[in-house]
């Protein structure tokens, strides 16, 4: 297992979270990532509240550490709502499908998530389920991919 975790953020291309991790190891990062705190081959830092895990080599490190930065500001720039936000988005979009986009947003809204169409949008573009269209067609589930 040890070697596993270590290869795996090793090769990674931006190092990887402990959300990111536990997704890829298939058990639940709290574990087995507290076995790694101070792990000769990896290290961790904290981004925004959250552990990243990256390759100790200095050279695969910067590589690691410059790629997660680019997608940090992709995001940011993408205008995304946070991980809590597209969290409740993505339940209420799983509960009403076929709702359009502004229906999902009052639907978010009213439980107390202030969040605009435009991120919405913004959002189901970035995971590919919104194709085209301005809203999600109705009578046609989203194409979710896992």
């Amino acid at each position: 297992m040890k070697n596993t975790v270590i290869a795996v953020v090793k090769q990674s291309e931006s190092g990887l979270s402990a959300h990111e991790l536990s997704e890829i190891i298939a058990l639940p990062s709290y574990t087995f990532l507290s076995h790694f705190k101070n792990d000769p081959n990896i290290q961790r830092e904290k981004h925004k509240g959250i552990y990243v895990y990256f390759s100790k080599d200095p050279g695969e490190f910067d590589k690691q550490k410059r790629k997660r930065k680019g997608i940090i500001q992709s995001k940011a720039l993408l205008d995304l709502p946070t991980d809590a936000e597209a969290i409740i988005v993505f339940v209420e979009l799983i509960k009403h499908p076929a709702d359009k986009i502004e229906q999902l947003s009052s639907r978010v809204r009213r439980k107390g998530v202030p969040i605009s169409t435009h991120k919405i949008n913004n959002l189901l573009t970035y995971h590919g389920i919104l194709k085209k269209n301005p809203g999600i067609c109705p009578h046609q589930k989203p194409e979710i991919s896992y």
